[in-house]
């Protein structure tokens, strides 16, 4: 099969994917219907759903119903499945073809004239970068290059994810050697019944090493096989769409839920992730929340733990308020009375201090970003941050001064809190809604975006822009110009463009495997690892 001639060194480095457009978007204030058939004949499913709410402007996803089989316990009140072919991983670098063709009367027996045909279509093509909204010439298509991944893996669910996070785990930090082994937790949006959604423990195993063209070859690397990775989950039945799933870092067992339906619940997932590693199906024990509690006057999507104090949550909701969860005796919470309330609209996003006990942020669909003393009912500090809605928010945990935030309108910014009144830096490039910013475990200076233009970014604050590297010269052919005009159109903070999903919503590097990012989309969730990321993070490879 031909292949697409690849660039030596893209700049940045990035991952084109045919999209797939068929997904559509819904908002959170949507009405409308529809009919999901199933394929049996004798078992037709028929759906109808109006909704009509204006709590958030956040997007959520809708799919077609998928057949599916699950299983009770006998009391009816949990349900865990372990399924298999319910879940799906895509290798994008598996060969197009599983079996061996026969040719007959082969006129190149030894396969030189098709050798040379290659070489000579590689010479003839000038590949280039794509970018969102570039449209395709004829016998144009998109292609991508496995080389700038360590790792990639992708996997489907039954149901899109609105959120998820990674469960810390005993297999140790500061992972490098294949293959890599994830536990994550993740909460479903499913278009069925209320009670059709789950929060999932999943044990993704044998993520191995992406395998290139390099890679061929009689000794090849341990870490480089061509296997598909290794899925099983549990799952807990959940009453309403899960809007964020939050692990407690000091115990990973112990998970809160943002519900839909207004509900914040905090559970112990303990069995479920012994069952994992045992290999049990079903356990014999009923799964009920540690604690419910349904005093937002709304539903809400901002929650965090405190990093510093174990056992201490924030939760936020859309119509403006932020609740305030203390750790009280056996296993339970004492919740305030009277939230927080500075701000004017909903609150979108929580993060704690990760060295102060008393200090947190929040930020707004008002604009603001509030930095908060939880001994005082007023916010300490405010600045109008965005001039659209402030989404998403994170706190560096190496340089603990700096914040960054992403806005509806694509902007992403970043703040030294000892100089608040303005922002430390601001990338305008992406074209739609930042559902995700996060700074890296790793580096201080390193970042990375989601947003609703169904790319993720890697961004290195530390990079200054060089001139140097553009060549000008007058005596440069055609193509090296376009090139360096290519070259300007991408801030040289940009050091990686990871593209191929559909409405991303939440990242997270991997806390004990550096350099790793996952993801949640409408199309499921990846795993990867860029050759730039980690120690050569902080160098530009744009050359």
């Amino acid at each position: 099969k031909e292949k697409k001639n690849k660039t030596s060194q893209p700049s940045p480095q990035n991952i084109v994917f045919s999209l797939n457009k068929n997904m559509k978007r819904n908002r959170f204030n949507n009405s409308g219907k529809r009919r999901l058939v199933d394929d049996d004949e004798d078992d037709d499913m028929i759906e109808e759903e109006s909704s009509n709410s204006n709590f958030s402007k956040r997007a959520k996803y809708k799919r077609k119903l998928q057949d599916r089989v699950v299983s009770y316990d006998d009391d009816d009140n949990i349900l865990v499945e372990e399924e298999d072919e319910e879940l799906h991983f895509e290798d994008p670098f598996a060969d197009d073809e599983e079996e061996d063709d026969v040719l007959e009367d082969d006129p190149d027996p030894e396969g030189e004239m098709y050798y040379n045909d290659i070489q000579e279509d590689k010479q003839n093509v000038q590949p280039r970068v794509w970018k969102p909204g570039d449209e395709l010439a004829e016998n144009e298509f998109l292609d991508y290059d496995s080389s700038v991944y360590d790792m990639f893996h992708r996997m489907q669910v039954e149901w899109p994810c609105l959120s998820f996070d990674i469960v810390h785990d005993n297999l140790g930090y500061q992972r490098s050697n294949y293959p890599h082994t994830v536990y994550f937790v993740a909460g479903t949006q499913s278009n069925n019944t209320e009670n059709s959604n789950k929060i999932l423990i999943l044990k993704a195993s044998d993520l191995h090493k992406t395998k290139t063209d390099d890679d061929f070859s009689d000794d090849e690397d341990d870490d480089v096989i061509d296997d598909d990775p290794t899925l099983e989950y549990k799952y807990i039945k959940h009453i309403g769409t899960v809007n964020r799933i939050r692990c407690m870092p000091q115990q990973s067992s112990v998970v809160a839920t943002w519900s839909d339906s207004g509900y914040v619940n905090v559970w112990n997932i303990s069995p479920l992730l012994k069952a994992l590693d045992n290999n049990m199906i079903h356990i014999n024990k009923v799964i009920k929340p540690l604690q419910s509690f349904n005093g937002h006057s709304s539903e809400g999507y901002a929650m965090d733990w405190s990093p510093v104090q174990k056992g201490h949550l924030l939760t936020g909701d859309c119509t403006k308020f932020i609740y305030y969860w203390k750790p009280h005796e056996a296993g339970k919470w004492v919740i305030d009375s009277i939230p927080y309330s500075s701000h004017t609209d909903s609150v979108e996003d929580i993060q704690w201090s990760p060295v102060e006990e008393t200090v947190f942020a929040s930020c707004s669909v008002d604009r603001t970003i509030k930095i908060w003393d939880v001994r005082k009912k007023e916010a300490a500090l405010s600045v109008e941050a965005h001039e659209t809605d402030v989404n998403v928010l994170s706190w560096n945990t190496k340089l603990t001064y700096m914040l960054a935030s992403g806005a509806d309108n694509g902007s992403i910014k970043t703040w030294d809190l000892r100089y608040f009144d303005d922002p430390h830096s601001n990338f305008v490039w992406h074209n739609g809604p930042i559902t995700s910013v996060e700074w890296s475990r790793e580096e201080e200076s390193v970042l990375a975006a989601a947003s609703d233009d169904n790319t993720v970014t890697i961004w290195d604050l530390s990079v200054e822009e060089d001139n140097s590297n553009i060549n000008n010269n007058n005596n440069d052919n055609n193509n090296n110009n376009n090139n360096d005009n290519d070259l300007l159109e991408y801030p040289p903070q940009l050091l990686f463009i990871h593209q191929g999903l559909t409405y991303p919503k939440e990242l997270h590097w991997h806390p004990q495997i550096p350099g790793v990012i996952q993801t949640t989309s409408s199309d499921g969730f990846h795993f990867f690892k860029t050759i730039n990321s980690s120690a050569a993070a902080s160098e530009n490879v744009i050359e």
